[in-house]
C-alpha cells in the first residue's frame, strides 16, 4: 500500500475525533452543518485512493459490464482491466465486485 493510503486513514480518524469535539456542544443545525463539512473533506481525500483509469472501471462495473465489455469501452486489455479490479479491490479492502461498488458509494467516490 502506498504512503497516501496510510496518510488517508490517519485523516479520516482526524476527522472522526474532530467531529466529535467539534460537535459535541453543539444544536442539531451546527452538528448537520459540521458533517457535511466533513463528508466533504473525506470525498476529497477519498477519490485520490483510486487512480482515473481505476475510477473508470469502477464505473463501468458499476454499470454491470463484464472484464470484456469494460476491456472493450475503455480500449484496454483484459489483463489490464483485471489489474485494475483487483487493484480496486485491494484499495477499498472489499473481495467482490459488488461490495467494491458499495463501498465506494458509501466512501462517495462513486
Amino acid at each position: 500500500m502506498g504512503i497516501f493510503y496510510y496518510y488517508k486513514e490517519e485523516l479520516s480518524q482526524l476527522f472522526e475525533k474532530y467531529s466529535e469535539i467539534i460537535t459535541a456542544d453543539l444544536g442539531a443545525k451546527e452538528q448537520k452543518f459540521h458533517k457535511q463539512v466533513l463528508k466533504i473533506c473525506l470525498k476529497n481525500s477519498n477519490s485520490e485512493l483510486l487512480t482515473e483509469r481505476e475510477l473508470d472501471v469502477l464505473r463501468e462495473i458499476a454499470n454491470g459490464r463484464s472484464n470484456k465489455e469494460i476491456g472493450e469501452t475503455l480500449f484496454i486489455s483484459l489483463a489490464t482491466v483485471k489489474t485494475h479490479v483487483l487493484n480496486i479491490y485491494r484499495k477499498l479492502e472489499v473481495n467482490s465486485r459488488i461490495l467494491a461498488v458499495e463501498k465506494a458509494r458509501e466512501l462517495t467516490i462513486l
